[in-house]
C-alpha cells in the first residue's frame, strides 16, 4: 500500500487550494485593514491618528472625534483599477488579469455639542456615525504553465488512497474524490489484502507534460459602521471611545484545468474544476483613544482596538467535468458536469474569527498655516488570530498560526501643504510588513501604498480628490502532495497593484 505521509506543509499563507477546509488563511483575510476612507485621510496615507477633524479619522483613533467645534457630513466614493501578474513557479511564464471597482468608501456624520463657557475647563462633546471602508478583495488573477511532473489527479488520487468508492460519496472531505472518481479520472483498485488503491491515466502513463491553468474571479470587501464619542478637555486632551461594527463579503469563483496540449498522454484529453466560495459575516469591536497637544503645534495621539470577533458563514460549490481521447463501452468521451451520486449542492459552515488586537502610536506637527506633518504607527500581533466553531477542531489551526504567524510593525506617514487659502495639496505613503513569520520561499506578503491628493475648501463646503496605489504580493499553490512524492509542489506567486481613484464632498454646519 502507499505510504502517505503527514502534510505538514499546510495551507500556509497562500490563497486556498484546499477543499473549502476554513483555515488560517480566512482569518488572516478579515484581519488585515487598510483604510478606503475620506480622500484626505486615504491622500495623507491614513496617517491621522493624532489629527482627528476628519470622518476617518474618528474610525482610526475615535479621540480625534473631539477635535471637532462644529458638525460635519460627508461621503467619498472610489474608483479603482485593480492589475495582478501570475508566475507560474514550475516555468517561469507569466499571465497577467485585472479588474475594475467602484465602491463606497466613507459616509457619516458628526456632530458637535460644545461648551465656550471659558470657566469650564470640559469644552462639551461630539457624536459620530461613519462608515468606512477597510479592505477591497476584488480582483482575477490567472496563472497557467506546463508540469513534467505531477497532476492534481495525483493529489485525488493519494487522497482517496485507502476508501471505498462508494463511501467517499458520504464524506463532505473527499467531495471533489468522490468527483473525479465518478467523471473516471481517478479509478480504484482492490489489493489483495482487501485494501483499496486509487490511479489517474496521467499517473498510469508515466509522462506527464499536461498544461495546468487556474483562474481566480474574486470578488467582496469589508467594511466598519463606526459608532462613536469623544470629549474635549480644555482643547488640549481629547478622549474618545467607538463601538465598531463589521461587515465582511467575499466570494470566490475558480476554474482549475489541466489539459493535454501536446496531446502526448494516453487516452487523456483534459478535466476542469470549477469551485465557488461565498463567505458572509459580521464582527464587533471597541476602539479607545486620546489625543494630548502639549503644545499649539505638537499632537501626540494613542488609540487601543480590541480583537474583533467575527460570525462568519461559508457557502462552497464544486463541478468537474473530464474528456477522454478514447470512448468507454457506451462510446462516451465525455462526462460533462454532475454526478450519478448524491452530493450536497452547497456544503454551509459557520464558524468565528477573532482578530487579533491593535495599538496606534501617532505624531502630528502643525507647521503654522503652511500645513501638517503627520506619523503613525501601528502595531498588531497576528499570533493572536483565533478560529472556534462548535462542530469544526480548530486545535492545530490555531496551533499552526501561533507557530507561524508573527507580530506586523506598519508606519504611515502623511503631510498637507496649504499652497493657497482654500486649497491643499497632500501625499502620503504607508509600509505594512508581512504577517509571516518567515516566507519559506514565498513571495513576502508586506503591503505598501503611495498616495497623493488635494483639497479645495471655503467657510461651509469643501471638495478632496486623492489617488492611492498599493503593491502586495503572495504564493498560491494549486494542490499538495505527500512528503514522499517527490515531485514540486505546482503553483503561482501573485503581484498585486491596486490603483484607487476617491472623491469626497462634505459639509460643514
Amino acid at each position: 500500500m502507499k505510504s502517505i505521509s503527514k502534510i505538514i506543509l499546510l495551507a500556509l499563507f497562500i490563497l486556498p487550494y484546499t477543499l473549502f477546509a476554513q483555515n488560517e488563511l480566512d482569518a488572516l483575510r478579515y484581519s488585515q485593514s487598510y483604510w478606503f476612507g475620506t480622500s484626505r485621510s486615504m491622500a495623507m496615507g491614513n496617517a491621522f491618528g493624532a489629527l482627528g477633524g476628519d470622518l476617518t479619522a474618528i474610525a482610526i483613533n475615535p479621540a480625534g472625534l473631539g477635535v471637532y467645534r462644529s458638525g460635519e457630513v460627508g461621503m467619498s466614493l472610489g474608483l479603482g483599477f485593480v492589475n495582478t501578474d501570475g508566475k507560474y513557479n514550475l516555468t517561469g511564464s507569466e499571465l497577467t488579469d485585472n479588474e475594475y471597482l467602484f465602491k463606497l468608501n466613507n459616509i457619516g456624520v458628526a456632530i458637535s455639542v460644545m461648551d465656550d463657557d471659558d470657566s469650564n475647563d470640559w469644552k462639551g462633546g461630539a457624536f459620530a456615525i461613519t462608515y468606512n471602508k477597510l479592505n477591497n478583495f476584488g480582483r482575477n488573477m490567472v496563472a497557467e504553465g506546463t508540469n513534467n511532473s505531477s497532476s492534481m489527479l495525483d493529489h485525488f488520487m493519494y487522497n482517496a488512497d485507502g476508501n471505498v468508492a462508494d463511501n467517499m460519496y458520504d464524506n463532505v472531505g473527499l467531495m471533489r474524490e468522490a468527483l473525479a472518481f465518478d467523471r473516471w479520472l481517478i479509478s480504484d483498485v482492490t489489493q489483495a489484502d482487501g485494501s483499496v488503491l486509487y490511479n489517474n491515466p496521467i499517473w498510469l502513463d508515466g509522462s506527464y507534460g499536461q498544461s495546468q491553468r487556474k483562474t481566480y474571479d474574486q470578488i467582496g470587501s469589508m467594511g466598519e459602521f463606526t459608532f462613536a464619542f469623544a470629549t474635549n478637555y480644555a482643547h488640549k486632551v481629547y478622549l474618545g471611545a467607538s463601538l465598531g461594527v463589521q461587515n465582511a463579503f467575499f466570494d470566490e469563483r475558480t476554474t482549475y484545468s489541466e489539459f493535454d496540449e501536446v496531446d502526448s498522454i494516453y487516452d487523456f484529453n483534459s478535466f476542469n474544476m470549477q469551485e465557488h466560495l461565498t463567505t458572509n459575516g459580521i464582527g464587533v469591536n471597541f476602539k479607545f483613544g486620546a489625543i494630548f497637544r502639549p503644545v499649539n503645534f505638537i499632537r501626540i495621539g494613542a488609540a487601543f482596538y480590541t480583537p474583533t470577533v467575527y460570525r462568519l458563514t461559508d457557502e462552497y460549490e464544486v463541478e468537474m467535468d473530464s474528456h477522454f481521447d478514447l470512448p468507454d463501452d457506451d462510446g462516451n468521451m465525455d462526462y460533462p458536469n454532475g454526478s450519478d451520486y448524491w452530493l450536497p449542492e452547497v456544503l454551509t459552515t459557520k464558524y468565528t474569527v477573532t482578530t487579533p488586537f491593535k495599538a496606534l502610536g501617532s505624531l502630528a506637527v502643525i507647521v503654522g498655516t503652511m500645513g501638517i506633518v503627520s506619523f503613525d504607527y501601528e502595531f498588531v500581533d497576528y499570533k493572536t488570530m483565533r478560529m472556534r466553531a462548535d462542530d469544526i477542531d480548530f486545535f492545530d489551526t490555531n496551533e499552526f498560526i501561533q507557530e507561524n504567524f508573527a507580530a506586523t510593525h506598519n508606519f504611515k506617514l502623511g503631510a498637507e501643504v496649504i499652497v493657497a487659502e482654500g486649497f491643499s495639496l497632500r501625499g502620503g505613503y504607508n509600509m505594512n510588513t508581512s504577517p509571516l513569520a518567515s516566507a519559506n520561499g514565498r513571495i513576502d506578503r508586506s503591503r505598501s501604498m503611495v498616495s497623493g491628493g488635494f483639497g479645495i475648501k471655503s467657510e461651509s463646503v469643501y471638495f478632496d480628490a486623492s489617488f492611492a496605489r498599493s503593491v502586495y504580493g503572495e504564493t498560491s499553490y494549486f494542490y499538495n502532495l505527500p512528503n514522499d512524492v517527490a515531485a514540486p509542489v505546482p503553483g503561482a506567486d501573485f503581484t498585486t497593484q491596486q490603483n484607487m481613484v476617491s472623491f469626497t464632498f462634505g459639509i460643514k454646519f
